[in-house]
């Protein structure tokens, strides 16, 4: 078997994140909150949640605000679900969707899979560069918020057109067949 978990919710690897341990969410919702609604994301650096600061595409009407991080600590032990070691392949994740969702497909929207893990109990998940807190409003204490400044690498500025005779630029990602 390629994965350390039984398949079930209740055979779960978990992982403590500790109390006193820095996480670091971006928003650029509009409003003032001291600890985001759930589930949430956190990155473990300040410069992870700037870079997601302007991903928001607000599905319940929020508008957009000022881009920023807020840092926090948590202020007790909590135990998350180890993506890590329970995901390994389509199939682990197929049955993570299908243990935690009843959904036997793949779950689009990881907010969907959020939601339904905290049904069951789970604090959130930590793995694959992400923390993700189903309610974080009982586990984080702010310390900082700070503005994010810059470009928003979410939202690429419109490029202006220019009609020209030459070829246009190919655009390349290192590794990709156009970047050879």
């Amino acid at each position: 078997m390629s994965r350390a978990w039984d398949g079930t919710l209740a055979g779960a690897p978990l992982l403590t994140l500790p109390a006193g341990r820095r996480l670091h969410h971006g928003t650029d919702c509009e409003g003032d909150f001291e600890v985001p609604d759930g589930p949430a994301w956190f990155g473990r650096t300040r410069s992870t949640a700037a870079y997601w600061a302007g991903w928001n595409v607000p599905p319940d009407g929020r508008r957009d605000g000022p881009r920023r991080t807020l840092s926090y600590v948590t202020t007790r032990d909590v135990a998350l679900f180890d993506l890590d070691r329970a995901v390994r392949t389509d199939d682990d994740w197929l049955e993570l969707c299908l243990a935690a969702t009843g959904i036997d497909d793949d779950v689009d929207e990881r907010i969907v899979l959020a939601r339904a893990l905290a049904g069951h109990g789970f604090a959130g998940w930590i793995g694959q560069g992400e923390v993700m807190l189903t309610g974080p409003s009982g586990i984080l204490r702010l310390v900082s918020v700070r503005p994010v400044e810059g470009a928003n690498p979410m939202r690429p500025r419109p490029s202006t057109y220019a009609p020209t005779t030459s070829q246009p630029a190919r655009v390349s990602w290192p590794g990709s067949a156009a970047a050879a």
